[in-house]
């Protein structure tokens, strides 16, 4: 499986094309150490093996899984952990609005232990879980594709404060439209927080140099398609040719770290992962 980020990052001119850079304050080692599931990293278009800018460490090394059977935290993982039943499409938690998912105020009807919709579902409003809200742990199940999009320009799409939770599992792609970003390129202010889990792909989609260029999309949390993770804006414009000089100073899509949504997890997707096999 190969996960395609765009090579729009230059050497020089202030560009630092790693996987995994430092933080702000530019500590040395706070880049962290990349880990695969057994596969190699390879950051460069030439041929060949090359693991050359993975993180912004003095080394270059990462960790690298053995080859033996694995857990895959896919769709029906996390399933079969909530107890979702057998038929959940019964109390389906969005049938009415599903074009336009608002965020829900109650607990997830029939009794289930999580929120659930069959089909497509698109969420194009703000979400906002506070730690305080009576319900402050929510986790969404969609049987289809998960679109999110911010068409009112509401930029903090969909934010969790620290002490809450959200995850979106999906059986297919996650899709992030062009529209999900910050107007200011230089913006570190999330539009999406929380878990979102894809057994599909999981898309950050462009509007193209003949649109104006993108804008710069920010997430926190855990953003993972077990079938692949599709970067594919760009800051370059048609109209406005020296806006491409910023794919050399900024990432145009940028993932923060959330060890608070670890803390905070459900109890039921924090249960220990075992295997129980009969022996003689």
């Amino acid at each position: 499986m190969v996960s395609t980020i765009p090579d729009q990052c230059d050497l020089g001119a202030g560009c630092n094309p790693f996987i995994l850079t430092k933080d702000l304050n530019d500590t040395d080692d706070s880049s962290g150490i990349a880990f695969t599931g057994g596969g190699d990293i390879d950051t460069d278009a030439e041929a060949g093996y090359q693991s050359t800018k993975v993180t912004d460490r003095t080394s270059q090394t990462f960790a690298k899984g053995t080859t033996s059977t694995k857990f895959r935290e896919t769709y029906d993982y996390f399933y079969r952990l909530f107890s979702m039943g057998t038929n959940p499409a019964s109390s389906d938690d969005f049938v009415s609005n599903a074009d336009d998912a608002p965020q829900p105020v109650g607990p997830p009807l029939g009794g289930k232990r999580a929120y659930y919709h069959q089909g497509d579902l698109t969420i194009q409003q703000a979400w906002n879980i506070q730690a305080s809200d009576p319900i402050n742990q929510m986790v969404v199940f969609v049987e289809g594709n998960l679109t999110i999009s911010d068409p009112s320009d509401v930029e903090q799409l969909i934010q969790v404060e620290n002490g809450a939770f959200l995850a979106f599992i999906v059986s297919e792609d996650i899709i992030i439209e062009a529209n999900v970003g910050n107007n200011t390129l230089t913006s570190n202010t999330p539009n999406l927080e929380g878990m979102y889990i894809a057994n599909g792909q999981l898309t950050v989609q462009s509007a193209g140099s003949a649109a104006g260029g993108d804008q710069t999309f920010v997430g926190a949390g855990t953003f993972a398609g077990w079938s692949g993770v599709s970067l594919g804006r760009d800051y370059a414009s048609d109209s406005d040719p020296l806006r491409n000089v910023e794919n050399n100073t900024k990432a145009v899509e940028r993932f923060i770290f959330r060890p608070d949504l670890l803390k905070n997890v459900p109890e039921r997707m924090a249960q220990p992962r075992l295997v129980w096999q009969e022996s003689n």
